[in-house]
């Protein structure tokens, strides 16, 4: 590895070279430093608005939405992107009709007659976008063929593309906006484009969608209405509820039912102490309510006001409503609503609604914090495992914030996938179309669940168990593998899947009292080795492609490191009277061997293990290590046979040449494909500086070179008591 940073700013020259609980200190402050718990966005949506197809693409057919247009008019649509940096992000386009495309002003795309007669094909190019805001402007043009396109990113499940509604009237809402159609030119229509940042009068143009009312879809007759009422003065004071309901009406204020009954007289009395109060109302006809005190002594107003209970951007109204039960939901309003949760009326689902009609939806406007992705639950494991070594509740409690909040929204996610098209959350989990897609972040779910740290996990856990024990794709074997039609990895077998998959198939077997899932697991790894290990070597190659019935014969580093993380982890868990036991704990033992032989001269594994020319890769060194300790500590390894002496070189140079006095970490591969040749890994798949392949990996090898060291002292001090 070429050096990343200079000698004397290393955490181990900082630190000290046995300072292991400080490095992993360094790195847990700087990751939740970086990323704090800020909660998701949620946004007002009209639902008239644009949705967005399985694929995340937004479906902008304006033939469907605007029946009355003639074929040559045209018609804008609009919307904003917000970008932490510059960065680059490939668009994926299939049109109904001839189509153009401008990014902050500057054309990017035309439509060509090849896309323009076959709405089946997709034309992915890339755009750069700028640090701050977007603004991202189609003309549309009405053909016979069609009006609109469908527009997103080509790679949503990674890099997912948000478009917020332009206009200073729409700030905050989320959504394209699209204008009436009209006869504007088609050959200049770039030197008038609209303008996203200012009013809509200044457009000159009409858009849509204009309403943000739309049925909830509920046939029942009661809604409930949720509001904050601010009480401002810091002592208790009389307040009188004043309202009119046309007919049933129920008045709840901090759980506490204060009125109820029939007709349009709503009043009550109540005293109230400083701060915000819920107020609830629900009712099975239109209703008003007001709030009231003689605040000053001398009788002056009052400043009591009611404010929107939970902050939702691009509505500035006070109330939200759940809409349609057929029973009085007293119980939300005695519990408290909360705005995560998902209800339900017989078997339909009611989620919140702006007084005005709009959706309420949840974005993620984090870099990290909230979402849920692979290498993320690598991250949080390793946040979860850092917590309890060193005995720091923050550390453990920030990341089960992070996954409390993905199973939150877990099962209102689902319901906004199947009506809006595509969730604005955990948009991975509910497609599961893959193991990268459940079994990471399932797994560190359940690390979190074991030491109850979050709740309401079991859905989830099922669903993601359920996915890999019976939908999985398998060949006729039965071992799992990549069907992806159509992908570049369709018909193919990874060995990062047994990450993807054992780890939490272990942890379920454990928590759900399913020994079937460590079978499952058991027989996953024997049917890998068959297909990717490579005896001569004795290592494991990345990938087996079935279209050409052979193995890739890449060793690739963090490939590698996957397996024997997560054999180390099975063996751990499988008793040993289990059948495959000893079969298993022999492989363990001859890739542990084959990887020994491939350690670099500094400590460090190789991007290309058994290609001294690759750069030394920081994740694959974790997981080597992480290995080693753990499979001696667990007496699967035998000593004095060199695993100690590796698992500590490679710690040492860890801290030396990959974590910095900061707490970054350097050397991480990111993101793979794969590909035949060891050239790609080599030359083409660069490393990167915190990359979430690699933080959480580097704290579990610090966590287990401590335990080791720990264990180490713990036999010593027997034995000299034995003495």
């Amino acid at each position: 590895m070429t050096t990343l940073f200079p000698k004397h700013r290393s955490a181990a020259v900082r630190l000290g070279h046995d300072d292991i609980d400080g490095v992993i200190r360094l790195i847990a402050g700087k990751y939740m430093g970086d990323h704090p718990p800020l909660p998701y966005v949620y946004r007002a949506f009209r639902t008239g608005g644009v949705r967005q197809e399985a694929d995340g693409r937004f479906d902008l057919n304006l033939r469907e939405r605007l029946p009355g247009s003639e074929y040559g008019q045209s018609a804008f649509a609009l919307g904003l992107v917000w970008s932490d940096e510059k960065r680059w992000i490939e668009l994926a386009v299939s049109c109904y009709g001839p189509m153009k495309l401008w990014v902050n002003r500057m054309p990017v795309y035309k439509s060509g007659i090849a896309e323009e007669v076959n709405r089946e094909v997709v034309k992915t190019f890339g755009v750069e976008l700028e640090e701050g805001w977007n603004e991202l402007c189609l003309q549309l043009r009405d053909a016979p063929s069609g009006f609109g396109c469908l527009i997103g990113s080509a790679r949503s499940k990674w890099v997912p593309l948000d478009v917020l509604s332009p206009f200073r009237e729409r700030e905050g809402e989320a959504g394209w906006v699209y204008s009436e159609p009209g006869r504007e030119s088609w050959r200049d229509a770039g030197k008038a484009l609209p303008d996203a940042l200012e009013a809509e009068a200044v457009s000159g143009l009409i858009w849509h969608p204009r309403e943000a009312a739309s049925s909830d879809g509920g046939t029942g007759a009661f809604t409930l209405w949720w509001s904050k009422l601010r009480q401002p003065y810091a002592r208790a004071v009389d307040v009188r509820f004043k309202g009119d309901a046309a007919g049933t009406a129920s008045l709840y204020v901090d759980g506490k039912l204060v009125r109820e009954g029939f007709g349009r007289a709503l009043e009550a009395d109540l005293r109230l102490d400083y701060g915000d109060h819920d107020v609830v109302l629900i009712a099975d006809a239109p209703v008003t309510l007001g709030a009231s005190c003689a605040a000053g002594d001398d009788g002056s107003p009052s400043g009591l006001s009611f404010a929107c209970p939970h902050p939702v951007h691009g509505f500035a109204g006070a109330w939200l409503t759940l809409g349609g039960f057929d029973e009085p939901p007293a119980d939300i309003a005695r519990e408290g609503p909360a705005i995560a949760k998902l209800y339900a009326n017989r078997g339909d689902s009611r989620y919140w609604r702006t007084d005005d009609g709009a959706a309420v939806r949840p974005y993620i406007a984090n870099k990290l914090f909230g979402r849920w992705t692979y290498p993320l639950g690598v991250t949080l494991y390793g946040l979860l495992r850092a917590g309890e070594h060193l005995k720091r509740e923050d550390i453990s409690a920030y990341a089960a914030s992070h996954l409390q909040a993905c199973v939150d929204t877990y099962a209102y996610s689902r319901w906004d996938g199947e009506t809006q098209g595509y969730p604005s959350v955990n948009h991975q989990l509910v497609e599961m179309a893959m193991l990268d897609d459940c079994g990471s972040c399932g797994s560190a779910m359940l690390e979190a669940a074991k030491r109850s740290l979050v709740g309401g996990w079991e859905q989830a856990a099922e669903d993601i168990a359920d996915y890999m024990l019976r939908r999985q794709e398998r060949k006729p074997d039965g071992a799992y593998y990549r069907r992806q039609i159509g992908y570049f990895m369709e018909n193919t077998m990874w060995a990062d899947d047994l990450y993807m998959s054992v780890p939490f198939l272990i942890r379920y077997a454990e928590l759900a009292g399913q020994p079937e899932g460590l079978d499952e697991a058991a027989r996953q790894f024997l049917l890998f080795r068959d297909y990717l290990y490579m005896p001569a070597k004795r290592l494991m190659s990345h990938v087996y492609d079935f279209k050409y019935g052979t193995p890739t014969y890449v060793p690739w580093g963090r490939g590698n490191g996957w397996v024997l993380f997560s054999l180390s982890e099975l063996l751990e868990a499988l008793p040993r009277r289990h059948a495959a036991h000893g079969e298993l704990l022999g492989f363990f033992r001859e890739l542990s061997a084959g990887v020994l032989d491939v350690q670099g001269a500094s400590g460090l594994w190789h991007q290309v293990l058994d290609e001294p020319d690759a750069y030394e890769e920081t994740s694959c060194t974790a997981m080597f290590v992480y290995a080693y300790a753990r499979g001696l500590r667990l007496g699967l390894l035998p000593e004095k046979q060199g695993y100690e002496r590796a698992a500590e070189r490679g710690w040492r140079a860890l801290a030396e040449r990959s974590i910095d006095e900061s707490g970054n970490v350097h050397g991480v591969c990111v993101g793979s494909r794969y590909a035949f040749s060891s050239d790609y890994y080599k030359n083409e798949l660069p490393w990167a500086t915190n990359d979430t392949h690699g933080i959480g990996i580097v704290m579990l090898a610090g966590v287990e070179i401590a335990k080791l060291r720990e264990s180490y002292a713990n036999k010593a001090s027997e034995g000299e008591g034995e003495a």
